[in-house]
């Protein structure tokens, strides 16, 4: 699409709510999308680990889940070469659990930024929650899911902090 960036700056959130919910906020000078975040999922898992397998190129490319209930966010992200192609898509109900057809959807972000920038962003919320709460506070908010503090420190071994 020509709505493009082309490598300008993006930003992303991920803001612990009360008990079981998050905010996930992606925005560029083009566009922003925010994403109600579910318990139900481990979306924050799933972030770290696919940023990990895209680094490494064990992947090109992947998805993580936003459950809101209900309805459900998903973020489709691809890397080609020094690029991340990102899209979000908007189900009216749960598609990740087969409630909702997978092709019923509303693209609701659409954009590419440079990837290592890109990667950046999307680890510094994850770094800040490791610092600020830690794992014991995660789980406590989480329920659900753990941390994912071993992707996150193999992480932070292959993009260095002072990059983030």
């Amino acid at each position: 699409p020509s709505t493009l960036t082309m490598g300008y700056e993006m930003k992303f959130e991920y803001r612990l709510g009360d008990a079981g919910w998050a905010e996930a906020r992606i925005s560029t000078p083009n566009q922003e999308a925010c994403m109600t975040v579910s318990y139900l999922h481990d979306s924050l898992g799933e972030l770290t680990n696919m940023l990990r397998s895209l680094i490494k190129n064990e992947q090109h490319e992947g998805s993580i889940v936003f459950m809101d209930e209900p309805g459900e966010s998903t973020m489709y992200l691809r890397r080609i070469q020094a690029r991340l192609f990102i899209e979000v898509r908007w189900y009216a109900d749960w598609a990740s659990w087969g409630i909702y057809p997978k092709d019923k959807y509303t693209i609701i972000f659409e954009d590419e930024v440079d990837f290592w920038e890109g990667c950046t962003q999307f680890k510094k919320p994850i770094d800040e929650i490791y610092d600020q709460i830690g794992c014991k506070e995660y789980k406590e908010k989480w329920i659900e899911h753990e941390f994912p503090e071993s992707a996150l420190l193999e992480l932070r071994k292959i993009v260095p902090r002072a990059l983030s």
